[in-house]
C-alpha cells in the first residue's frame, strides 16, 4: 500500500470524526447511525503500524552512494514525515478510543480532556502537514532515484 492511500484513508477517519453531523446531536436509532469508535480505532492502528513498517523500511535501506545527497535528505524528510503522520494517526487513535470507552460505559471521558486531546491532535496535524510541504518539495529528486 502506498503513503498516499493510507493517508487518505485516515483523512478520510479525521473528516468522518471532526466534521458535523446531526448525528451526534439528534441520536435516533433507526434514523442516524451512530459513530463506530471501535472501528475507526481499529482502522487508525492498523494505519500507523504501516506508516511505521514503510518508514522503517526505507531507513534500512544500504548506504547510498556518493553524489547521492540530494536522494539522502529526501529519505530524511520521508522518515520525518512520517514520523509526524505516524503521531497524528496514533493521537487520533487515542480520541476514539477514548470514545469508544466514553460510549461502552467504561470510562469518564470529560469535555475537558476531549478538548485537550483535540488541541494536542491539531498541533501533530499542523506539524505533519509541514513536513509534508517540505516532502513535496524533494519529490522530483527521490523519482529521480526510486522507481
Amino acid at each position: 500500500m502506498t503513503l498516499n492511500i493510507l493517508l487518505s484513508e485516515y483523512v478520510d477517519i479525521h473528516t468522518e470524526v471532526f466534521t458535523f453531523s446531526f448525528r451526534r446531536i439528534i441520536p435516533i436509532p433507526g434514523i442516524f447511525k451512530k459513530q463506530d469508535w471501535s472501528a475507526h480505532a481499529t482502522q487508525l492502528k492498523r494505519i500507523a503500524g504501516e506508516i511505521d513498517e514503510m518508514a522503517t523500511m526505507i531507513a534500512s535501506r544500504p548506504n547510498l552512494p556518493a553524489g547521492t545527497s540530494g536522494l539522502a535528505n529526501g529519505l530524511l524528510l520521508f522518515d520525518t514525515y512520517c514520523g509526524a503522520l505516524c503521531d497524528s494517526v496514533m493521537r487520533l487513535f487515542h480520541i476514539c478510543s477514548a470514545l469508544r470507552e466514553k460510549a461502552d460505559g467504561t470510562r469518564d471521558y470529560s469535555i475537558s480532556e476531549y478538548n485537550q486531546d483535540v488541541t494536542s491532535y491539531e498541533h501533530s496535524v499542523e506539524t505533519y502537514q509541514a513536513h509534508g510541504s517540505s516532502l513535496n518539495d524533494v519529490i522530483p529528486i527521490l523519482d529521480q532515484h526510486i522507481a
